[in-house]
């Protein structure tokens, strides 16, 4: 953003919330609200400069004042679960009041992503549908973000939240209702979901301007964008130099889900909300990437971090399913999977595989409980306390050539075994020669060996390979196992 265009934007706000004179929260702050537990939750708004605010909620009173561009931000103390509806309170010395009613207290997830998050349960399958068309359920509260894209951080985005009555259930988001669902179900708690999400959307436009500084390659892929962004300084540069020697105006990105501005406008009107962590699904719209999708992934992941002040916030994301997306480059997803594995290495972070419920013609499947269900895992073992729990299939951990064997180790694979009793599907094995050839894979233990008459002397190995793999793997637990390759080659 230009100096005086950032002077522009904050003139015209402070015009804008003088004239109004009034008390005012963002749309975020509505009736049935969800308020993350155990930890400080931050409340703002606008109001007169100057102006005195207080709250009054869950037997707290906190104050603050309105500074001079018409902002005031109120911390409340850690508060405990509460299941049953309050009002909140919120007065003002101009006489302003404002209360918010059937206010919980509970956990608050955001999910984020491109259409499989944003997919709702009308949208999934019959089963899914009959579970979300049962009855109401007071404990499930969901925020849906519109689709906006824009240049600048925008302050409010229009929401509110809602009782998950089978109707709302129905337009919801399917995974993110799920999750909510899982975590009710076994913690008997409020859950309050933030759906903000756009189908087709690259990863690139929910990274936050903190984020693109994660790594070198970010940093050189923000430099770039900023020419194309109006409003920042390199790209007015450009303009000017472009007026001054009578060309034609430099290209500019327009805001949109495969752009720029979908952080802006959907992400960052909520911050500080307080809330636990992350579920995301998203990675269609980058396909075929795999260092420069781990770049944008972590870039992705310590910005929202920051910008919700949560530094180790866990982010659970869902691993693509299988589908075929054209004759060309099948391994394409492959490669995008195992930048989604490569991820895990990231802390407080875990992924659902999605391998045992995709469609090879569908790039939708429509078995969203399944996908909920194991995000839900992740966060009840890891966030909430459920040590016995089984959260995850088989990772892959190393391979060790052998002769002429592969001996490959995984994490979270007791109990390994195949789902039809046959032999592992879809196994590789190539030499020195880097030459792939179809393997047998035998299960020993927690081990797979894999062996191929065509490679005498083995030295890496490859699982589900392709986009239209249905591979067979699983734990004893029936989770399947993720996609791999043992010498993925090193970054160019």
């Amino acid at each position: 953003m230009s100096k005086s265009h950032a002077l522009y934007t904050l003139a015209s706000l402070s015009l804008a919330l003088s004239s109004q004179a009034a008390l005012k929260l963002p749309h975020i702050f509505s009736d049935h609200a969800v308020l993350q537990r155990d930890l400080p939750v931050t409340i703002w708004g606008w109001e007169d400069p100057g102006a005195k605010v207080n709250i009054s909620f869950a037997g707290q009173s906190k104050a603050g004042t309105t500074g001079k561009d018409g902002k005031w931000s109120i911390v409340l103390d850690p508060l405990k679960t509460n299941k049953q509806g309050t009002e909140l309170t919120i007065t003002s010395s101009t006489g302003d009041k404002q209360i918010l009613k059937d206010i919980l207290v509970g956990e608050v997830w955001l999910a984020g992503g491109q259409s499989n998050m944003q997919w709702t349960i009308k949208q999934a399958r019959k089963e899914d549908q009959a579970v979300a068309q049962e009855k109401t359920r007071p404990l499930i509260r969901i925020a849906t973000i519109p689709k906006i894209a824009k240049y600048e951080p925008q302050d409010d985005v229009k929401t509110k939240w809602e009782i998950s009555t089978p109707e709302v259930a129905m337009r919801s988001t399917a995974v993110g209702w799920f999750f909510a669902k899982n975590l009710v179900d076994e913690l008997d708690i409020p859950v309050g979901i933030i759906s903000s999400n756009w189908g087709g959307s690259k990863i690139e436009t929910w990274i936050t301007d903190d984020g693109y500084q994660a790594t070198p390659y970010l940093q050189e892929l923000y430099k770039q964008r900023q020419t194309r962004i109006p409003g920042t300084p390199a790209y007015e540069a450009l303009l000017k130099a472009s007026k001054d020697s009578g060309k034609k105006s430099p290209p500019a990105m327009k805001p949109g889900n495969h752009t720029t501005g979908l952080y802006q406008a959907m992400i960052h009107p909520l911050l500080p909300y307080g809330l636990r962590g992350f579920i995301w699904y998203q990675g269609e719209s980058n396909r075929g990437e795999s260092y420069t999708y781990m770049d944008k992934k972590k870039g992705l992941i310590e910005g929202w971090r920051k910008a919700f002040q949560r530094p180790d916030a866990p982010f659970y994301f869902v691993q693509l399913a299988p589908f075929i997306y054209g004759k060309n480059k099948p391994s394409d997803l492959a490669m995008t999977r195992q930048a989604q594995l490569e991820t895990l290495k990231l802390p407080n972070t875990g992924m659902a595989v999605t391998m045992d419920v995709g469609n090879l013609k569908n790039i939708h499947p429509t078995n969203k409980s399944t996908v909920g269900h194991r995000l839900a895992l992740w966060a009840l073992a890891k966030d909430y306390g459920k040590k016995d729990l089984v959260y995850s299939g088989p990772l892959f951990k190393s391979a060790k050539a052998d002769g002429n064997k592969v001996i490959v180790n995984f994490e979270h694979a007791d109990g390994l075994k195949t789902t039809d009793v046959s032999a592992p599907k879809f196994l590789e094995i190539a030499g020195s020669d880097n030459q792939w050839h179809p393997a047998t894979g035998t299960i020993k233990g927690s081990h797979l060996i894999v062996t191929s008459k065509e490679v005498s002397n083995p030295t890496q190995v490859r699982y589900a390979w392709s986009h239209d793999a249905l591979p067979n793997l699983i734990n004893g637990s029936g989770l399947p196992a993720s996609p791999f390759h043992s010498n993925f080659p090193p970054r160019k």
